[in-house]
């Protein structure tokens, strides 16, 4: 019997589990892993799994639908919100969905591989789960994260957290909306009118690969999503976070000279002068604006002079198939 765990977490637990995680990594060992997901409340794990969606896993699982839209059928729903909670679900890896190309309408087809979700609570440690920390599933991250890892890093950025909504993690390959980080990171870098977000979204993986052959990585300073705090909390979580980072940063480092790129003001303001004392290298001078909420293009630009100033050239590539 397959079984998908969903587990709930003190916060301790989840950043040692992150502490295990990593140094497998860093020692060229598979990163430990389960099926399943961890949440650090209670109320996020309900969150998950409604009534509606929990009724659309027992159907999958015993009706076998052709496709969502027959499975909105089948559950009496609008066929948007079925395609967002099957999507939700595919996110943290209860379903899966596979493309089917072999009718004359391409169409995915869902698929639960599980026979069983099982829910574990640590009733020993209820004092310690926090009331509203987001759903995380960090040996994702890091799986998902190590498999582009550069021999050799020529430039680290450093992103403050993943997003409260992992589907739209940086190096999750599958994401069709939500990932400005990535897609403005890309249009950077790989200049060409041809490349719509659309395309660049649709050949993430190709993208990704190449990131990783001109020797970029992406981290986050913080390893669990930050969600809605002000900017002062965010400031202060981030330089918290500076032990942790540095060990990571000189994991991967060893004695490359690579040079650190902080992207989104609260991370530069918590960290650019530590890691200079450090002997890190930070190539921007000020803050590069995340680009979101209209500051897409500002970014692109702050980011466009950050590399030019610190001797990077395009590498000229042209994305084919």
């Amino acid at each position: 019997m397959k079984t998908f765990e969903i587990r709930v977490k003190s916060v301790k637990d989840v950043l040692d589990d992150f502490e295990r995680t990593f140094e497998a990594l860093r020692s060229g060992k598979p990163a430990p892993r389960r099926e399943g997901v961890f949440f650090t409340s209670m109320e996020a794990a309900r969150n998950l799994l409604t009534p509606e969606r929990l009724k659309l896993i027992a159907l999958i699982r015993k009706e076998k639908p052709s496709s969502i839209y027959a499975l909105a059928k089948m559950a009496g729903r609008d066929l948007k919100n079925v395609h967002e909670d099957v999507r939700l679900l595919e996110r943290h890896g209860i379903l899966q969905t596979e493309l089917d190309e072999t009718d004359t309408r391409t169409r995915r087809v869902p698929d639960v591989p599980y026979d069983e979700i099982k829910v574990t609570i640590p009733l020993g440690e209820v004092s310690e789960l926090s009331p509203s920390y987001p759903s995380v599933d960090r040996s994702r991250y890091e799986v998902a994260r190590s498999k582009y890892l550069p021999k050799r890093i020529r430039y680290l950025l450093v992103a403050e957290s993943p997003p409260r909504d992992p589907g739209r993690f940086f190096y999750f390959e599958n994401v069709w909306k939500g990932d400005n980080l990535f897609l403005e990171t890309m249009k950077v870098l790989y200049p060409n009118e041809a490349f719509t977000a659309k395309l660049i979204r649709s050949k993430k993986a190709q993208f990704l690969r190449q990131f990783k052959a001109d020797g970029f990585f992406l981290l986050d300073a913080i390893e669990l999503p930050l969600g809605q705090i002000g900017r002062s909390r965010k400031v202060g979580k981030i330089r918290d976070s500076l032990p942790i980072l540095l060990r990571r940063i000189k994991d991967l480092f060893g004695a490359q000279d690579a040079k650190v790129i902080l992207i989104s003001g609260s991370v530069y303001e918590a960290l650019a002068h530590s890691l200079k004392e450090n002997g890190l290298e930070v190539a921007n001078d000020g803050p590069i604006n995340f680009p979101a909420q209209g500051h897409q293009r500002l970014y692109r630009e702050q980011l466009k002079t950050t590399l030019e100033k610190s001797g990077w050239v395009p590498s000229g590539w042209s994305q084919k198939g």
